[in-house]
């Protein structure tokens, strides 16, 4: 997994390039654009912000909604990702649905609740600002690229 921020974030898996909630709302070399946000205008082509299952390529993924935001789950065989900017303990209990166990998790919001980072029990943890999680060491910087099945207990501190 390769994983940057500049004036957006974006990543790629098994190839594949997503930017999420672009500044522009447009096909941008073939990524797909990931919006955290419900919004049914902007859900056609490689652009999603529905609830729904689709695929990319080899990468498999789910959006849940939740009130007005959506969270995403990644399947890859780079790895397993949860994405959101918002998470709650009805999320959690969705993806049991899907997964026992998380290589990552993106966490694109501001508000950060640490109980809900130890609950959810990610390897990899990739957010904006720093915080403090006892056994996790941190990495900060704005261009990672990183083995998701070998990298284990790490947050990764992404700055523009």
């Amino acid at each position: 997994m390769e994983i940057l921020r500049e004036k957006d974030l974006i990543f790629e898996l098994d190839n594949q390039l997503f930017i999420v909630n672009p500044q522009v709302k447009k096909e941008k070399n073939g990524a797909a654009l990931i919006l955290t946000k419900f919004n049914s205008d902007f859900n056609f082509d490689r652009i999603f912000s529905l609830p729904g299952e689709y695929n990319i390529g080899s990468v498999f993924f789910y959006s849940f909604l939740e009130k007005e935001n959506l969270v995403y789950y990644f399947e890859s065989e780079e790895g397993k990702i949860l994405l959101g900017e918002k998470f709650s303990d009805e999320i959690l209990k969705r993806l049991k649905d899907y997964t026992d166990d998380l290589d990552g998790l993106i966490f694109v919001g501001n508000e950060i609740k640490l109980d809900f980072f130890k609950k959810i029990g990610a390897k990899n943890i990739f957010l904006f600002k720093e915080i403090n999680l006892s056994g996790f060491e941190k990495v900060k910087g704005k261009k990672f690229k990183i083995n998701l099945k070998r990298s284990n207990n790490k947050i990764y501190i992404l700055n523009e």
